[in-house]
């Protein structure tokens, strides 16, 4: 009786808020689509584009941004500098497609590099000598190393602008 007569009211009840939920959800696909059809299109069109335009800018950007944040962290801290070098140095390895595992110690990728980067060896080991000698040694990081870690890291990025696949 009852009981089954409010169970029913209560199912009419939410199967008409369902149905009026439905009803709004497809008046707004409908309205997004109208919007779509007639200028959105071109609005997301635009936005794609700026987007793009922007990622081109900061790609073209990012190497004069890194030169001149290394040029700025070199005159302040000579320390921070050499572990700069040697971070971009490993970003600019892993761009080549050889990452530094976690599990690897500098000294041990400085082996796994030897076998497949031969011609850049003398910079890539400088780099990674210099950078344990700022992390480990014990004695402050002074011009000399500054002055060879800069010109280890620089022929290291000439020569890898130069040479797509060293062998």
């Amino acid at each position: 009786g009852k009981f089954l007569q409010r169970v029913l009211d209560l199912f009419k009840k939410t199967m008409n808020v369902i149905k009026k939920v439905l009803g709004t959800v497809v008046d707004l696909i409908v309205a997004f689509w109208i919007w779509l059809k007639d200028i959105g299109w071109l609005l997301l069109l635009g936005l794609f584009l700026a987007a793009g335009l922007l990622y081109g800018i900061w790609r073209s950007a990012a190497p004069a941004v890194r030169d001149y944040r290394l040029r700025a962290i070199r005159e302040r801290d000579p320390r921070r500098f050499v572990f700069e070098c040697y971070f971009e140095m490993e970003r600019m390895l892993s761009g080549k497609g050889a990452p530094r595992p976690a599990f690897l110690s500098p000294v041990e990728y400085r082996v796994v590099l030897s076998t497949r980067f031969k011609d850049w060896m003398p910079q890539i080991g400088a780099i990674i000598g210099l950078f344990d000698r700022a992390r480990y040694g014990a004695f402050p990081v002074g011009s000399k190393e500054v002055t060879e870690m800069h010109r280890a890291y620089e022929d290291l990025r000439n020569m890898m602008r130069r040479q797509t696949n060293p062998v």
